[in-house]
């Protein structure tokens, strides 16, 4: 399985994260493979062009707050658009608490649009093509009204630059904000509340440096990360990854 993320035109890096690509050559399908998708924060499109799809072709995955076992079969094909947290709103306009943990087809949002989208993007030749064509569909759709909540960017940026080791006076401190404006304004641009994002940041923040550390020493990792102790950090763990980390790392 080849996956593989492109970042965005300059236009479109506020909002997008990335775009990426999954797939497998004509030679090698899969058969039967599970793949574990982590809980990060952010909101996906995803176009599906294999030849063995299970739903709807072209589809948003709302932030997930647990992980998620994806089986895959046949001819794997995958485009997808990974906005950052709270960038979506300009493309989706949905409250999305509405979707946390789940998944909607894009025409809820994008009505025959988004076949005719995935249509278009189905006769390119390349991943690059696919993306080159998508970011001109975003811009000339929805550039217009491109705009981010700057309460919830700028709790974002503090959650993000602390690894998630932020209390929530802090947020309403920098933002001026109530913590109930604030948990209204993450349902609607992220789908979790601030304290579930920052538990996510935490997250993936510890998995990042585990796999760069030459030795997993998880009580220093549970320090290191504001972690109560080690047993604080494991539970959390399991409720990211569905594994402990000793399971998790030597599944690798």
């Amino acid at each position: 399985m080849n996956y593989q993320e492109y970042p965005p035109q300059l236009a479109l890096k506020s909002h997008i994260g990335c775009f990426w690509s999954m797939g497998t050559s004509l030679q090698s399908p899969v058969s039967g493979d599970t793949h574990r998708v982590l809980p990060d924060g952010c909101i996906d499109i995803i176009f599906d062009f294999g030849d063995l799809r299970p739903r709807s072709p072209a589809y948003v995955v709302g932030t997930m707050s647990r992980p998620v076992l994806v089986g895959m079969a046949g001819q794997v094909d995958l485009l997808g658009v990974r906005f950052r947290p709270g960038g979506c709103q300009p493309f989706l306009e949905f409250n999305a608490a509405e979707c946390t943990d789940d998944t909607a087809d894009l025409e809820c949002f994008w009505g025959k649009a988004g076949a005719e989208v995935w249509d278009r993007l189905a006769t390119l030749a390349n991943t690059r093509a696919r993306i080159s064509y998508l970011e001109s569909y975003l811009l000339k759709e929805f550039g217009w009204r491109l705009g981010l909540d700057p309460y919830v960017q700028f709790s974002v940026r503090l959650i993000q630059r602390e690894r998630g080791a932020v209390a929530m006076a802090a947020l309403e401190k920098g933002t001026g904000l109530s913590g109930r404006q604030l948990e209204r304004k993450f349902a609607r641009d992220i789908g979790l509340s601030p304290k579930a994002f920052a538990r996510v940041v935490r997250f993936e923040h510890l998995v990042r440096t585990a796999r760069a550390a030459t030795s997993l020493d998880w009580t220093q990792f549970a320090l290191d990360g504001g972690y109560s102790d080690q047993s604080h950090l494991i539970r959390d763990f399991k409720a990211f990854s569905g594994r402990t980390p000793a399971e998790f790392f030597a599944a690798q």
